[in-house]
């Protein structure tokens, strides 16, 4: 008798959840989210509905149809539910009932059917499409779904990226990005991405298109500029994904002179110097990126002249009443070697009194001695490295 009185509850609570309520004192759940008929949702979208008063539980289902008479029936105590692995660009269809499971066993009718479609392609963030002077290392960006495992990326010379120079690689879904490397130089590159879980994989997303640097810019000194030092710095745009930075200087604008000077710089930095340059002369100048599978283009062709005289500082020209040890000052320079100087009582420089004498470059003064009183005296200064003298 016992086991018999077991059976008629437990019939009871089956038809309970099953068919027609006892009492129907709880309320309907109201549906909250995904909005009905709402698109592009995770593969693990959030069901969430209205709480219901007096439940212990909630039931919900979800299926591929609107009659979800045949879907799973699923039990939680709280008023959401996180899905899984959803199929990508696919309708979904869902309703939800609360249930009390203490006596009085009660439950709702179930809730008006909601639809929501999941997404099928993933957004791609940067570079923008047709960005050009991309670096040969570009960062290629997507927008971040939750609920992957990995995405999947292509780039690519070709739009149908069936080029020998495509290359398809994956994250985890922990990062929406990726970067490039060694991409050839003033090249257009297509690339795409698209996400997966174990159940499925995405479409593809839409395509956008990046063109890559081509010719590094030039920095200082500024084209056409003059009095520079025979030791003058060249400096172009730094720009990352290169091995070496090549660079030229010559007298000539085609690089063929016997002067001509070819050089190379790790890319840690992004100048080199020049030593002792001839003076009062005009050099051309260019620069050019390089990583181990290809070589930019020389940057476009800069001039500038060396200076040829030194400025003179002290004491000030026509000055009077100066000291017999009078100290005589020019402006320094650096690249040079030495400093040559001369004084004399005749603008021509050949007096038996002429003084020519010559300092280290790590002073540009000197100082007079034993002149005459009450004379005039001529005096001037030039520079010197071991290729050329001012």
């Amino acid at each position: 008798m016992k086991n018999f009185y077991k059976a008629i509850i437990a019939l009871i609570f089956v038809l309970s959840f099953t068919n027609k309520v006892f009492s129907q004192s709880l309320p309907v759940p109201g549906l909250v989210s995904p909005a009905n008929t709402a698109i592009s949702q995770d593969p693990n979208a959030l069901l969430d509905w209205s709480a219901s008063s007096g439940q212990t539980g909630y039931q919900y289902r979800i299926g591929l149809s609107s009659n979800l008479n045949s879907a799973e029936i699923v039990q939680v105590t709280s008023s959401q539910a996180n899905t899984s692995n959803l199929l990508f660009g696919t309708v979904y269809y869902w309703q939800v009932r609360a249930v009390k499971t203490t006596v009085p066993l009660d439950s709702t009718n179930w809730s008006t059917v909601w639809s929501f479609t999941t997404i099928n392609q993933l957004s791609l963030v940067a570079p923008v499409n047709q960005a050009t002077n991309q670096s040969p290392n570009e960062i290629i960006d997507w927008s971040p779904l939750s609920g992957l495992t990995f995405y999947d990326y292509q780039w690519d010379t070709t739009a149908n990226f069936n080029s020998p120079l495509m290359v398809i690689n994956s994250v985890s879904s922990g990062t929406s990005q990726a970067s490039t490397g060694n991409l050839r130089f003033g090249t257009t590159y297509f690339w795409r991405a698209r996400g997966r879980q174990s159940a499925d994989t995405m479409q593809w997303s839409a395509i956008r298109s990046f063109t890559t640097i081509d010719q590094l810019s030039l920095v200082a000194p500024v084209n056409l500029a003059t009095n520079q030092s025979p030791n003058e710095i060249i400096d172009w745009s730094a720009l990352s994904g290169l091995t070496f930075y090549d660079y030229q200087w010559d007298t000539t604008t085609n690089f063929n002179s016997p002067l001509m000077v070819i050089n190379s710089v790790s890319s840690g930095t992004s100048q080199a110097s020049t030593g002792n340059l001839r003076f009062g002369t005009t050099y051309f100048w260019r620069a050019r990126g390089r990583h181990s599978a290809d070589t930019m283009q020389w940057s476009a062709t800069r001039s500038f002249t060396t200076i040829d005289q030194l400025s003179l500082v002290a004491p000030v020209n026509l000055a009077i009443n100066q000291a017999p040890n009078e100290i005589i000052d020019w402006s320094a320079l650096s690249g040079l070697t030495f400093y040559d100087y001369q004084w004399d009582t005749t603008a021509n420089f050949n007096s038996p009194l002429l003084t020519f004498s010559s300092i280290a470059s790590g002073s540009s003064q000197a100082t007079t001695s034993e002149l005459r009183f009450g004379t005039t005296y001529f005096w001037r200064a030039r520079g010197r490295h071991s290729a050329d003298t001012m």
